[in-house]
């Protein structure tokens, strides 16, 4: 089945303009999970919490929705809902083992430094728009401002920011959203046992803004309208899922995809030329240092250690020495695409 990729509406730019007037940035963040070692990027859920959340949206989809989401792109979230690619994985990763062990930590440490009264809370649903639920992390409860929601993070290696980071942000106003509650507290957990808490109050502007984001990109899951978005690396990744294999046809693209390929294949050029480039540069400096560890120019450091000596399997000797073993234990992987473009030979 082939897929168009669509466009916003005016009204939806609109939206993208205003949470930007907003102080929010709703380009494709600059951040990746790669770069945060510890950082949680989705948590775990119950089997009957993705089954209320499985046609719904939850707080930690609201950043993607808006475009701020360091973790996943809106166009691989519109793919999960309209049912091309899984919405969850069984399996749970090594960070978000952590996290479930370390949330009722800083859970407690948060309520113990704040006094506040916190307990487990069922999985919400907007009295209004069923299609927004919220699974909190504790819900804050017999407090003198009233009831509100916590919310615990784990950055591992990460240093303390000065004020909540976007994602965040949009992901607690979905909470207050679903809860109704006034107000919340962000308790994250850095480095090594530095704790600190945020508390934030509820932005009906926001709120307003994100409801209607968040109604629209269902809108167009059940229309069958993928969001707009710009190529990046990590997005064509996910045409790699959707199509997985080749059917063995051959179809005509239209005439206007001549200067795409025509930008391709300068953009190859221009990658090309800029390695050529940067092996040139570096050839240059580590011939400099020759073998020294380190060296130093004004404004400037650099380093060429060797890494620590690694183990190895020797496959080709255990092929060789046990072959009944190395036939038992061999499993075929499937292929992968391999995308080239070519002059035609009408051209050439």
């Amino acid at each position: 089945m082939r897929r168009q990729i669509g466009r916003l509406t005016r009204n939806e730019s609109a939206l993208s303009l205003r949470l930007s007037a907003m102080g929010m940035d709703t380009r494709k963040s600059r951040r990746r999970p790669s770069e945060h070692l510890g950082v949680l990027g989705a948590e775990m859920l119950t089997d009957q919490q993705k089954r209320e959340r499985q046609h719904a949206l939850g707080s930690s989809d609201a950043p993607i929705v808006a475009g701020v989401s360091p973790y996943k792109s809106p166009l691989e979230l519109y793919y999960q809902l309209h049912g091309d690619l899984p919405r969850y994985t069984d399996e749970e990763t090594q960070a978000q083992r952590i996290g479930s062990k370390l949330e009722p930590i800083i859970a407690e440490l948060a309520s113990e430094e704040l006094h506040l009264a916190i307990r487990r809370s069922p999985t919400r649903r907007h009295a209004k728009y069923p299609f927004m639920v919220a699974n909190l992390d504790f819900e804050i409860v017999s407090n003198l401002k009233g009831p509100g929601v916590l919310e615990c993070k784990n950055r591992g290696a990460s240093r303390p920011f000065e004020s909540l980071p976007d994602d965040i942000v949009l992901q607690v106003a979905h909470q207050l959203a679903v809860t109704q509650r006034e107000w919340g507290v962000v308790a994250v957990l850095f480095g090594f046992g530095t704790l600190k808490t945020y508390e934030v109050q509820r932005d009906k502007e926001l709120e307003d803004y994100l409801i209607e984001l968040e109604g629209r990109f269902l809108l167009r899951v059940t229309n069958g309208e993928p969001p707009d978005h710009t190529w990046t690396p990590e997005t064509v990744g996910i045409l790699k899922k959707l199509y997985p294999t080749d059917s063995g046809t051959t179809i005509a693209l239209p005439d206007h995809c001549i200067s795409t390929i025509h930008e391709f294949l300068q953009a190859k050029i221009a990658i090309e030329a800029a390695e050529q480039r940067k092996a040139d540069y570096e050839g240059q400096l580590k011939a400099l240092m020759m073998d020294a560890s380190g060296a130093t120019c004004p404004g400037f450091k650099l380093s060429w250690k060797s890494t620590k000596a690694s183990v190895k399997f020797d496959l080709e000797t255990f092929k060789a020495e046990q072959p009944d073993l190395f036939t038992r234990y061999q499993k075929t992987v499937p292929g992968h695409r391999v995308f080239r473009v070519t002059q035609s030979k009408e051209l050439l």
